[in-house]
């Protein structure tokens, strides 16, 4: 474990991304819950996630997007799911799209349809990996699947930290819950899959 701090703040970037490139998962703090994450593109990665958490992989995994601009190489936006991404990201607001035709995520990221979740996170030290990584990242809660999502590195249980790569502390997370989760598929019928504390 290894605590995020003004002194090692870029060193950690660079760490995480050398992490990620190597097929690595790691424990990183969000304003939401305590995530854990992998490059989306590396299909040896996304499996990664899936056997640390224990879950199925017909529960597809959440892509954390630097920005919106970013957000429109992997997701098809039609205008209600555009106007509800520009009033909420970054935030606690996951967003269900189409998957755009052309996109480059792990074949296994979602194996049950076409479509992807999309978050902008309000945290100043993934948006700053999000930006510096080239490829998108997939996130997940930091919990053996069927357990409570981790609000604090406390929380977190010894058997997921012993299964990553490397574990990043930071404060507790400032909401505490996961976010809120909402399908645009169907612009005309929005629905909300989980709500969380971003109403919609």
């Amino acid at each position: 474990m290894v605590k995020i701090d003004e002194n090692n703040f870029n060193d950690l970037l660079d760490k995480c991304c050398e992490t990620l490139s190597q097929s690595g998962v790691i424990i990183i703090p969000t304003e939401t819950v305590y995530g854990i994450i992998c490059d989306a593109t590396n299909i040896e990665a996304v499996d990664k996630i899936y056997l640390t958490k224990g879950r199925s992989n017909t529960k597809p995994l959440q892509i954390l997007m630097s920005s919106i601009i970013e957000a429109k190489k992997l997701a098809i936006f039609n205008k209600s799911a555009e106007k509800c991404a520009e009033t909420n990201w970054p935030g606690a607001l996951t967003i269900i799209l189409p998957l755009a035709k052309n996109h480059n995520l792990a074949s296994n990221f979602n194996s049950v349809n076409d479509t992807v979740g999309i978050r902008i996170p309000n945290s100043k030290f993934i948006l700053r990996l999000l930006e510096k990584y080239p490829n998108p990242i997939s996130a997940s809660s930091a919990n053996i699947s069927g357990q409570d999502a981790a609000d604090s590195p406390s929380s977190i249980s010894e058997e997921l930290e012993q299964k990553v790569d490397l574990f990043l502390e930071g404060e507790k997370s400032k909401i505490g819950i996961s976010s809120t989760v909402v399908d645009y598929t169907d612009e005309s019928k929005p629905v909300i899959l989980r709500q969380g504390s971003v109403i919609i």
